[in-house]
């Protein structure tokens, strides 16, 4: 990432077989705020850091057809307006990404 800080919003949702889109949960992070929210950890620009967005509890049942999106953004306008310049941060995706998703029959 080349800024010093910026915000991670993880949305998880279900896409209909229309083309429609259900929001089920959302996940804010800051980056300075990655190990808790009692004192900021500077960001390093051009190090690759790992971040954990938790999205809490969820409970969604998938009907037949229906498919699992997950996204990750910078802001979620109007509630997050991202505060970098176009193209200040890198997504790193590989072995080390993943989102744990428990199933229930």
């Amino acid at each position: 990432m080349s800024a010093q800080d910026t915000y991670f919003v993880s949305k998880v949702e279900d896409v209909l077989p229309d083309g429609r889109v259900l929001p089920i949960e959302t996940g804010y992070l800051r980056a300075q705020f990655r190990d808790g929210l009692e004192q900021t950890k500077p960001v390093t620009p051009g190090k690759a850091t790992q971040y954990t967005i938790s999205l809490g509890q969820l409970h969604w049942q998938f009907k037949s057809g229906e498919k699992l999106r997950i996204t990750l953004s910078g802001g979620d306008f109007p509630r997050v307006v991202t505060d970098n310049p176009a193209d200040s941060v890198t997504m790193n995706l590989g072995s080390k990404t993943y989102a744990e998703l428990p199933v229930l029959k």
